[in-house]
């Protein structure tokens, strides 16, 4: 079975996928004739042949941790000098603004990709116009319903919208962040890609899981031991990560690996390098290349974040954590330049559309780009943030989840906008069965207690803290 889709669908998208990264598309030749001859089994043999031939990185984009920080610039690391308590007001800032933008974007994830005769961007413009006057630009979180579906579509998941939001519901953006706050509790700053995996078996559903991830996941499960009662499942295992990352996994380049990278910046305020290496551990379980680079990039700029100020200065920092020459870091240094100089947030963002064009919704590029641009053009003003970020269209979630935590960051838990914040009560649903719904202010208290055990090298629990009871 070839898991995310059918094998047809991923021979296209792996085409699609060697195209981008220029790669050479004549591996692919039988698998080609194969489908032409409508033989899926010969097909996925072709894939599997591929990658167990090994599949060569693109010059410059290297996808091993020692290739990547040669051609990067280097993090400068700021220092963090925040107290405890000014440093948990950042944290919770971070998680807050992580929910508030991911349940703004999830009634328009529905928008990703054109129809219609409308692009995704403007299906989301449209759509957020017709609930009323004076929603457009997004002030808030969407309304349920829109005198524009006909054009548009009907948005979707009703338990984020304006009529239903009481928490923040289940979603993957969120629920791989919680899970990444596990693995460092449970592993600590040491922990390996083993222990992510482990982890991934041990809370995530298969069904809770998407494109990149739904591949190596099967790939896992293919060659490794994990059920709860065997010795071989305590025990790490060696594991032949470019196999499990590329094999029938045309989506290694996506957003999966940036939107799981959050808790690493959250773990290491003031450290973007060390920040970018713990992300990098849990990335190339299921990534390659831009897709690494998407995951270590957010994962520099939130640590930078924490501690500073200036939008510019921490995509700066962002950028220093990967290959300087790869395609992710021109086209944000291209969306950096572009938007600075932009009249308005609306001709910012015709920029994003051309920096972009041809590339996946859910492309890490994509969300790097729309990432950067919503900071650049927001600067510390959080809703101005997310509205760029979401009203940019595409993967509307990860990109409102993704910007609000690096502005949360920023300006702290007072700098959210309160008017959507609190009606999240406090709450989140993790969809993770022994973490339930949780407080998100209690998210912040344990990244807080991370934080100290990652600087003196031990597990979280080795430090009580009273801040943020």
């Amino acid at each position: 079975m070839p898991g995310w889709t059918r094998a047809e669908e991923l021979l296209e998208a792996e085409l699609r996928q060697c195209a981008e990264a220029g790669q050479d598309a004549s591996r692919l030749i039988e698998a080609v004739r194969a489908r032409e001859a409508g033989d899926a089994n010969a097909l996925l043999a072709a894939l599997d042949a591929m990658a167990a031939a090994g599949i060569e990185d693109p010059p410059g984009e290297p996808s091993e941790i020692e290739g990547i920080e040669a051609l990067a610039a280097g993090a400068v690391d700021p220092g963090c000098e925040l107290n405890d308590e000014a440093l948990f007001d950042r944290l919770h800032g971070a998680w807050l603004g992580r929910c508030v933008g991911c349940a703004l974007g999830k009634p328009l994830e529905e928008f990703m990709h054109p129809a219609g005769g409308l692009t995704s961007r403007e299906r989301v413009r449209v759509y957020v116009e017709g609930t009323g006057p004076g929603e457009y630009p997004i002030r808030d979180f969407v309304r349920l319903r829109s005198a524009s579906e006909a054009r548009t579509g009907n948005s979707c998941c009703p338990r984020s919208t304006r009529e239903g939001v009481v928490c923040m519901e289940p979603d993957d953006d969120m629920r791989y962040t919680v899970l990444a706050t596990r693995v460092l509790e449970e592993s600590g700053a040491e922990f390996e890609s083993w222990d992510v995996a482990r982890a991934w078996m041990r809370h995530l559903p298969y069904m809770s899981v998407c494109t990149a991830e739904t591949q190596a996941y099967r790939n896992l499960v293919e060659r490794c031991e994990f059920h709860l009662g065997s010795d071989w499942s305590r025990e790490r295992q060696a594991v032949d990560w470019a196999w499990v990352r590329t094999r029938q996994n045309p989506y290694r380049e996506w957003v999966g690996a940036a939107i799981r990278a959050d808790a690493y910046g959250y773990a290491c305020p003031g450290e973007p390098k060390r920040a970018a290496r713990l992300a990098y551990r849990d990335a190339r379980i299921s990534h390659t290349g831009n897709g690494i680079y998407g995951a270590m990039f957010v994962a520099g700029i939130v640590a930078a974040a924490l501690v500073l100020s200036d939008a510019c200065e921490v995509v700066e920092a962002g950028l220093a954590c990967v290959p300087g020459d790869s395609r992710l870091a021109r086209a944000v240094r291209e969306s950096v330049r572009a938007c600075a100089s932009a009249a308005d947030d609306e001709a910012a963002l015709d920029a994003v559309d051309r920096i972009v064009a041809g590339l996946d919704a859910a492309h890490a590029i994509v969300h790097a780009v729309i990432v950067a641009a919503a900071l650049v053009r927001g600067g510390s003003d959080a809703m101005r943030v997310l509205s760029i970020a979401v009203g940019a269209g595409r993967d509307t979630d990860c990109n409102g989840a993704t910007a609000g935590s690096i502005v949360g960051a920023m300006v702290g838990a007072s700098g959210v906008p309160g008017h959507m914040s609190g009606r999240l009560c406090d709450a989140l649903e993790t969809g993770l069965g022994d973490e339930g719904r949780v407080s998100i202010r209690a998210m912040a208290k344990r990244s807080l207690e991370i934080v100290g055990c990652v600087r003196s090298g031990g597990r979280s629990g080795g430090r009580a803290s009273t801040i943020g009871d």
